[in-house]
């Protein structure tokens, strides 16, 4: 046997060993593992932004104010969305990189139309399983009224009141392809703003210039000033052509494009989420594009349940049947000949969606 000295000596002479060397395939590990817990973070993130936004559009007096069950399922229905957004959009590059196309397919054509391609199919996947999963079931009523042919031109124009987070997801229960004209915030909603962006969805940069603001016009551009002034000659090209700003040409120039060949657009027109009254009030952007275009207006209303959220929809299907019931209303199609008065116009289809929603509080603006 070695002695105590020795066995110490043969340690001291023993060679060191080099730490292992990490090869490309867990280099590629690690670069993987880290992307998706900086998504997951994100995710994270943007669901708890969200969910506190929506807890702000319900806290009116005379709406039932989202409890802990609630705002936890506004929580999950964000992160299921956005992870489901996230892989359809990951699949869709993957798939028309394979095909031999660029991943936002149909940029650079006159009218960016997707129709012919799957990214708007995948969009109404994840929304019906979002919403069915979370908030419960869709009913659309009025679908006589939807147009028969899906390639009319110029095609219709879709306007909707816009009220919760819901109301995107359970549009596509309509069962119609269209362009969502939304705001460029958007784009930075994981999964969802990279599956909208490759869907090619027309965006919105709601920054105002110095000096388009009108004088008794709150919030409203010098298009829509432009356009109130010349809206009894119908001069429809003047509204576009008036404008200071370059992104509102190019909404009404992609809009117009879209239902030119064929492809309707989505509108809320108010701009941001309200559930309490007063209501808020219309702006011009789609109806300045449906009287350029000579477009149908399709108006339709989105009448949310006030227990949305804070049922215990879907873990009470282990007990009952019951589940939460969206209502949408098709209206009769609204005929545009570009000559109307556009304040009647809007007027009109207000009312006419509003004639569907329940009356609640008051509350402020909630952006």
């Amino acid at each position: 046997p070695r002695s105590r000295s020795e066995f110490a000596s043969g340690l001291c002479v023993s060679p060191k060993s080099d730490p292992p060397s990490m090869g490309a395939l867990d280099v590629f590990a690690l670069f993987l593992g880290l992307s998706v817990a900086i998504l997951i973070l994100l995710i994270g993130v943007a669901s708890a932004a969200a969910t506190h936004q929506e807890r702000k559009i319900w806290a009116p007096r005379g709406l039932p104010s989202l409890t802990p069950v609630g705002l936890l399922k506004v929580f999950l229905f964000n992160v299921f969305w956005m992870t489901l957004c996230g892989l359809s959009a990951l699949f869709l590059a993957a798939k028309r990189l394979a095909h031999g196309k660029s991943v936002q397919y149909g940029r650079g054509r006159p009218d960016g139309s997707v129709r012919d391609d799957d990214g708007g199919e995948l969009e109404a996947i994840t929304a019906k399983l979002t919403c069915s999963a979370w908030v419960g079931r869709t009913v659309v009523r009025g679908a006589e009224n939807l147009p028969e042919d899906a390639r009319a031109v110029p095609a219709p124009v879709f306007v909707a009141n816009h009220a919760s987070q819901i109301d995107p997801g359970v549009v596509y229960y309509l069962n119609r392809r269209f362009k969502w004209v939304a705001k460029d915030s958007v784009m930075f909603i994981p999964g969802v703003g990279q599956l909208m962006w490759m869907s090619n969805h027309i965006f919105i940069h709601r920054r105002e210039k110095p000096g388009t603001k009108q004088a008794g016009v709150p919030g409203a551009t010098a298009v829509a000033a432009a356009g109130r002034q010349n809206r009894d000659d119908g001069a429809a090209s003047s509204y576009v052509s008036s404008a200071d700003s370059t992104s509102a040409r190019n909404i009404f120039a992609q809009s117009g494009a879209a239902v030119q060949s064929g492809t309707p657009v989505f509108y809320f027109p108010q701009g941001t989420r309200r559930i309490a009254d007063p209501a808020l009030p219309f702006k011009n952007g789609a109806f300045i594009v449906a009287q350029n275009s000579k477009s149908t207006l399709i108006p339709v209303s989105i009448d949310i349940p006030r227990d949305a959220w804070n049922s215990l929809y879907p873990l009470s299907l282990l007990w009952s049947d019951y589940r939460p019931t969206v209502t949408l209303t098709v209206h009769k199609p609204v005929e545009v000949t570009g000559k109307e008065d556009r304040e009647a116009l809007k007027k009109h289809c207000f009312d006419t969606i509003y004639s569907m929603i329940p009356r609640v509080g008051e509350s402020d603006k909630i952006e």
